[in-house]
């Protein structure tokens, strides 16, 4: 547990950027991304479950605060500009299966430690959009791109992986509502 904290600690010092009030994705990068702040808050989540310490807490709030500027104007998901380029993105709006699963993971794990029925809801919201925009056929897609799912035309269109991990987050998430 001591191990644990003081590589949070040490992530902290070396990749928040107080400029962006996120984490950054490689030092010098100023770009907002997802992907380094949703496994922040997946970590101060279990911290935070761990230790009862209202300092992970506070860090989890303050990574789920600076994540925000990515949040896309429907609501119900969060732009991930990790890989946009190689999947040919040409607007904003781009995210992957996994960025949305891990989020909910984390926001699982927010709900867990607090009970703010918040995170449920934006859970709730995201699964939606994964529902309406990636579901194809009985499989989830990789990714939105272009104001559309991944297609035969894209680098990448379905992920065994990915997939997987959303059945683990909807057991889970089954889990907590119990």
């Amino acid at each position: 547990l001591d191990r644990g904290k003081a590589v949070l600690e040490s992530a902290y010092n070396k990749a928040w950027s107080a400029k962006l009030g996120a984490f950054q994705f490689a030092p010098g990068d100023e770009r907002h991304m997802l992907y380094p702040n949703i496994s922040m808050m997946l970590a101060y989540a279990r911290a935070d479950l761990l230790t009862g310490d209202i300092h992970y807490r506070q860090r989890f709030e303050e990574t789920y605060a600076g994540i925000q500027v990515l949040k896309d104007p429907d609501g119900d998901h969060y732009h991930s500009p990790y890989s946009a380029e190689e999947m040919g993105a040409t607007d904003d709006d781009y995210c992957t299966l996994s960025s949305q699963n891990y989020l909910m993971l984390g926001l699982i794990g927010g709900y867990g430690n607090n009970g703010d029925l918040h995170y449920l809801e934006e859970v709730q919201a995201i699964l939606g959009f994964v529902e309406e925009k990636l579901l194809m056929d009985g499989r989830l897609l990789h990714h939105w791109v272009n104001g559309r799912a991944a297609n035969d035309d894209d680098p990448w269109v379905y992920c065994l992986g990915c997939n997987f991990q959303t059945l683990y987050l909807l057991l889970l998430l089954e889990m907590t509502m119990v």
